[in-house]
């Protein structure tokens, strides 16, 4: 760990510097007579800025623990209404305001049309976080229409949509990457794609028919005509989709201090010491994420996870083979033994305590006091890890000038795939999108064409195949893939994975299909969030309406209260007066783990097991010397597995099976 906290000094390299100009967007935004019609170049980087940062608010923590690839802190489903007031007024005042008069500057101006399309991008993919979030919410009554206007009306969940989906298509169809004789129509510099000039026109139009498709299957479980029709239009420009990490929607936060760093880095990373550093603050690799990883040797996981110091390292017992010369005959012999040894990964455990109710199984295969057998309870694998030993997030999502990964390549082949399923659209076959999803996040990280390969060819990630995962570390729950039975299965899996550290994807995605099926979040106690049983929560359906709309827009709140209950395929109007949590939202499916989930997640007795963590380095000796020795050249030999891995035979089973 020490070494992630020296690098954060050290950290020079430079990110896309549009962000020249922060210092001034404070007062230019507070200039009522700022002149929109001529300050895209100056307004809209300070939107797309307060968009990355609001972002970063929102995923962590929250979202990156409802998305159950990182675990921040106890994972608990809770937030408080503070945060919800700050996300809305945000949204709203601090970028939405902003896009609606430059939309309204540009809007009818032929000179300006790419800008004009632009800024309708940005506006849909903002409000599609919003509704992604609450649900029903103003659009095309919002608040920022007037500086005096207080009462504002919500429109329904599906009427948003339709407004987004709207701009997406009058903005794909709208762009013009041809640079005709005399124009200054496009961005300078650009804030999302880096650079300047008519080649990023391009890859803006490919952004808004990417996340119109994204958008369109999103509404599938609210009109699925509706959805198959946006999904038809925009597959039947698949040259308008991302198709490369250069068109990925990745704007980056740059390097000073005083105005752009990430807001990660200031969250947390900025006075980060060996002695503060905290598992409850600082991301960690999620029990789940590292679990799908280790059972298809991902090799995504060395660039999800930051290895921390050998000498801190979990320590877990293991089976292997041994080749040892027979002091009888003289001749080699292969032994089954029982051997531990560090390994480079200790991912959170969800929970990090054992819930209320539960109890712990006693290991026949202890010993304690006279001999006696059975006697011990199964230890936590993870007990008494010190606090640098865990797997935290790789340094590169949280850096300086970490890039905001909004959208990647690999989601726009998983979203075609999808696409090919449902609709029979595109002119490639479900399997080849879904390979191509895969490559596209194996190229986004740099891993070799060889790893891909062999990655490929694993049963559970190769098309049309099961694959049988490891349990997690409490036996409750399995990374399986099951691609046989369900094609649909391998691609939102592989989406998910490939979507890490973006938690409103993956939490929205998993709404929407229910395929991740994850456990409930467990409690050791009684909790303040509302509507806990204080035993186990699922993961919250949604944000609830900003707490002040009571009172500064009542009668409209209370209206929307009724548009979310009317639409939601499993509402809850008794909890907060209909605003709350556990309501679904209308494009989500029913959660199915609600319907036995009093019987499967009461009194049950956890085998602890460090099935997961065993067998990182192979299943014999000689193969732990090999692959052990690509993180540490020095290790040629069991001596050096012994310094390096703290290697050590503990029992001797017997000839190798």
């Amino acid at each position: 760990m020490k070494k992630i906290i020296y690098a954060i000094a050290a950290i020079l390299i430079a990110g896309i510097m549009w962000v020249g100009c922060i210092d001034n967007f404070d007062n230019i935004n507070k200039n009522q007579d700022k002149l929109y019609s001529t300050s895209i170049q100056l307004v809209f980087p300070g939107t797309v800025y307060r968009t990355m940062n609001l972002w970063g608010a929102m995923n962590y923590p929250r979202l990156l623990n409802y998305g159950r690839g990182v675990s921040v802190g106890y994972a608990e489903p809770t937030y408080g209404e503070s945060d919800v007031n700050s996300y809305s007024s945000q949204f709203y005042v601090d970028v939405l305001r902003d896009l609606l008069q430059l939309e309204t500057a540009y809007e009818g101006n032929p000179d300006l049309k790419n800008r004009l399309m632009i800024i309708k991008t940005w506006k849909a993919f903002v409000y599609s976080m919003i509704v992604a979030c609450w649900g029903p919410t103003p659009m095309s009554d919002a608040m920022m229409t007037s500086p005096s206007k207080l009462e504002y009306k919500y429109d329904t969940e599906k009427d948003v949509y339709i407004q987004i989906l709207d701009l997406l298509k009058t903005a794909s169809e709208g762009f013009n990457p041809v640079k005709p004789n005399n124009t200054i129509d496009f961005l300078n510099p650009d804030p999302v794609f880096g650079g300047t000039g008519y080649p990023n026109i391009e890859k803006w139009r490919k952004f808004a028919n990417t996340l119109r498709l994204d958008i369109a299957l999103r509404i599938e479980n609210i009109d699925r005509a509706l959805s198959e029709q946006h999904a038809r239009e925009a597959m039947a420009h698949e040259d308008w989709i991302i198709s490369s990490t250069s068109e990925m929607v990745q704007p980056s936060w740059g390097n000073d201090d005083s105005y752009d760093v990430s807001y990660y880095y200031n969250r947390f990373l900025k006075n980060l010491t060996d002695q503060n550093l905290s598992e409850s603050t600082y991301p960690r690799l999620g029990q789940y994420m590292f679990t799908y990883l280790q059972s298809y040797y991902d090799p995504r996981l060395d660039k999800y996870a930051a290895k921390p110091d050998y000498t801190y390292r979990l320590i877990v017992h293991d089976t292997i083979n041994i080749v040892r010369k027979s002091d009888y005959s003289g001749l080699d012999t292969t032994l089954n033994v029982v051997a531990y040894h560090t390994v480079p990964y200790a991912p959170a455990p969800e929970p990090g305590r054992i819930p209320q109710g539960w109890d712990i199984a006693y290991d026949p295969n202890s010993l304690w006091g006279q001999g006696a057998q059975g006697t011990q309870k199964y230890p936590n694998p993870y007990g008494g890890l010190a606090k640098q030993g865990w797997a935290y997030v790789n340094l590169s999502f949280l850096k300086k000038n970490a890039k905001v990964v909004f959208m990647n390549w690999a989601t726009a082949c998983f979203l075609k795939a999808e696409a090919k399923l449902k609709y029979g659209v595109g002119s490639k076959s479900v399997q080849q999108y879904y390979e191509d999803g895969i490559a596209a996040s194996f190229g986004e990280y740099e891993i070799s064409g060889a790893e891909l390969a062999t990655y490929m060819a694993r049963d559970g990630i190769k098309w049309g195949t099961n694959g049988k995962g490891l349990a997690d570390y409490m036996q409750i729950w399995y990374a399986d893939i099951n691609g046989a039975d369900s094609p649909l299965e391998q691609i939102i899996k592989q989406r998910w994975i490939a979507e890490y550290f973006n938690g409103l994807s993956q939490w929205t995605t998993e709404r929407r299909t229910r395929i991740m099926n994850f456990p409930p979040f467990f409690y050791s106690g009684s909790q303040s969030t509302e509507g806990s049983n204080g035993r186990f929560d699922f993961i919250p359906e949604r944000y609830i309406f900003p707490v002040n709309e009571q009172t500064t827009n009542g009668t409209e709140y209370y209206k929307a209260i009724q548009l979310l209950q009317s639409a939601s395929p499993k509402g809850d109007p008794s909890s907060r007066w209909g605003d709350n949590m556990w309501t679904h939202l209308q494009f989500a499916k029913v959660n199915p783990g609600l319907a036995d989930a009093e019987a499967k997640w009461t009194g049950r007795v956890v085998i602890y097991n460090q099935h997961a963590l065993q067998n990182r380095y192979g299943k014999t000796e000689e193969d732990m010397i090999k692959i052990a020795q690509q993180e540490f050249p020095q290790i040629t030999d069991t001596t050096g597995l012994r310094i390096y891995l703290r290697y050590s035979i503990e029992e001797i089973i017997g000839p190798r099976p």
